[in-house]
């Protein structure tokens, strides 16, 4: 999780000054300042349109019915995504495959169990983070093996010569790095959000229900996360 979204959260924390990444998140940061400020963020406050919870609505029914049609044009739009989500959570892109396969096929099997309203993307999504939170739980002895090995053999290589690199990207180089390490301080859920957000581009609203948590809640983690992330980076 911490290259792709530390890449993606230098740009939008050093972004130019004019730059409306840079205006939404500053009007981030002034929220937890002044609570009107919620009403005017685009970033922060997005809101569903009618039209797009009845399409939502309508998938549902559509799956709930058993829709073979609508379950494969669910699947081919969302699968990368969601096998990138749960990579990020379990480290690996093998892993996270089969969790996501997993999901799909329970998701399929129980479809007369799904809801009747609501974001299937947030749905699916909430789902992939609770099987690849209790798949992390249960790997974590062998996690910890992986990770020592691949430090005792990245010790035990010496790496080519690198070019010389330029001012510009060494202070880039810098930025990412102090993103990534702060990344790995954050707590999940914190980081689960920015990663939703930032890399997977999703509402507000479906970070909330991916999280359990309400929409408000869910733009606090936001807000509490970039703070952080701007400390860190200053």
């Amino acid at each position: 999780m911490h290259g792709d979204l530390a890449f993606e959260l230098t740009a939008f924390l050093f972004a130019p000054s004019d730059d409306e990444p840079s205006r939404r998140c500053e009007r981030a940061r002034q929220e937890n300042h002044a609570h009107d400020a919620h009403a005017h963020d685009a970033h922060a406050l997005e809101r569903t349109s009618p039209a797009a919870i009845g399409e939502d609505d309508a998938l549902f029914h559509a799956l709930r019915a058993g829709d073979v049609a609508a379950f494969d044009t669910f699947v081919v739009a969302h699968l990368d995504a969601l096998v990138g989500f749960a990579a990020s959570l379990v480290d690996s892109i093998e892993a996270g495959e089969d969790i996501v396969q997993d999901v799909l096929t329970t998701l399929w099997q129980k479809r007369g169990a799904l809801p009747q309203t609501g974001s299937p993307r947030a749905y699916v999504f909430a789902a992939v983070r609770h099987r690849a939170l209790d798949a992390r739980k249960h790997d974590r002895v062998q996690l910890r093996t992986r990770d020592r090995l691949a430090i005792e053999l990245a010790g035990s290589v010496t790496p080519p010569p690198m070019p010389l690199a330029s001012d510009s990207d060494l202070t880039q180089q810098g930025r990412v790095a102090s993103v990534r390490a702060a990344l790995a301080t954050l707590p999940e859920r914190q980081r689960t959000a920015l990663f939703l957000r930032y890399v997977r581009s999703l509402k507000v609203a479906e970070i909330g229900t991916v999280l359990g948590v309400s929409t408000k809640a869910a733009e606090q983690l936001l807000i509490r996360a970039i703070r952080t992330l701007r400390t860190a980076a200053a």
